[in-house]
């Protein structure tokens, strides 16, 4: 500590003894104290220097978190609308340039390499991507999405071309769609399987427990299953699907005479399915799938040709009249246990023969028309 010096008067000590007192006396001396002052630089703190803050925090964790939801999206479209984005990069060495290309995007959403202009209005609107509330946002969008859109692929696999092909969810009231009594169709899509698209896709809505389908072609038995989301349904035509029956109906000889200007009509619960007119040797019709007659078959028609007793002129027309049928394609097409009713109904809107009968799983079902009306089991 260092004290400084004050010299002070006495107050009492008059003019004339002033200079005497100035020589004899010592002057008195006070001292204050007084901190001292550190030099200067010496013991001082520095400060520190400030940093931007990061743009995002955790960069990597969150584009890894984009990369994901875009490799969920890449799979969702490869599977339901076969788009690969993949297959545009194929032969790129994907490894050599994917962890220095992370690497950049670290850095440069870490506010490191960040400049001015458009390089800054860029990083703006990637960090507004990677934000947590709208990468969750874009989750459950594309979650939702992915839940409530499936699609079903139907593969030809051989079978025969061109084919029609639809597929609809089931509204079944009572009954299965796809029969006479069944309801509605809902949110039906359908496609042609040809030579230049072996197979086709059809997107529709369902729900993440799952909603029952119908693939419906033409000559086939309607396919039913359950389509659930995010995996889809494969339908091949040739393992999956079966042949629907077809039904042959012939007219009896002994109303062949009525064939011209006459129709056959096919009904189901009281509802008619099909009808063909009837001509001059066109005394049958085959109502769905085309099928070729068996030779074993033609030679059962004409045993009871000859077993009716006519002559021989008559057995060759009536051969001739069934053997070369009217085909009329059924659509929805005929399934087992339906019940049916064929009638040949003459030009005068008679009804001149008639059958009841129920579809067999048989590929082919001949029946003939008895005389009258009639209830044929």
């Amino acid at each position: 500590m260092h004290r400084l010096s004050v010299e002070t008067m006495k107050p009492d000590q008059s003019d004339s003894n002033a200079h005497v007192g100035s020589e004899q006396a010592a002057p008195s001396v006070s001292t204050i104290p007084v901190a001292a002052q550190p030099p200067s630089g010496e013991g001082q703190k520095p400060v520190p220097k400030r940093s931007d803050p990061p743009a995002i925090d955790h960069p990597l964790e969150r584009l890894l978190a984009l990369g994901v939801l875009l490799g969920i999206i890449q799979f969702w479209a490869e599977r339901h609308l076969s788009l690969s984005l993949l297959e545009k990069v194929a032969g790129t060495p994907l490894l050599a340039v994917l962890i220095p290309f992370l690497a950049a995007l670290v850095d440069f959403f870490a506010g490191k390499t960040a400049k001015k202009g458009f390089q800054t209005w860029l990083r703006k609107k990637a960090v507004a991507v990677l934000k947590t509330p709208v990468l969750g946002l874009l989750f459950v969008i594309v979650l939702v999405a992915g839940s409530m859109v499936s699609s079903v692929t139907v593969q030809e696999s051989g079978a025969h071309v061109p084919l029609q092909v639809s597929v609809h969810r089931e509204s079944v009231s009572g009954s299965k769609l796809g029969t006479p009594n069944g309801s509605a169709q809902t949110g039906s899509r359908s496609k042609t399987l040809d030579e230049t698209s072996q197979d086709v896709r059809l997107l529709l809505m369902t729900n993440p427990f799952g909603a029952a389908c119908v693939v419906e072609a033409e000559g086939y038995q309607p396919y039913f299953f359950d389509l659930y989301p995010w995996i889809g349904r494969r339908v091949r035509v040739d393992r999956d699907l079966e042949f629907a029956p077809s039904v042959l109906i012939r007219v009896p000889l002994g109303r062949h005479a009525l064939l011209p200007g006459g129709r056959i009509e096919l009904w189901s619960a009281g509802k008619k399915l099909a009808e063909s007119n009837t001509a001059e040797l066109r005394g049958s019709v085959l109502f769905g799938r085309d099928l070729p007659l068996e030779g074993r078959r033609l030679v059962d028609w004409e045993h009871e040709l000859r077993m009716s007793g006519a002559e021989a002129g008559a057995l060759s027309r009536g051969y001739l009249a069934w053997r070369r049928p009217l085909v009329v394609a059924l659509k929805p097409a005929l399934e087992p246990r339906m019940e049916l009713e064929a009638r040949f109904v003459s030009r005068n809107d008679e009804t001149q023969a008639s059958a009841k009968f129920t579809v067999t799983a048989e590929p082919l079902l001949d029946i003939l028309l008895s005389e009258g009306r009639n209830d044929m089991p």
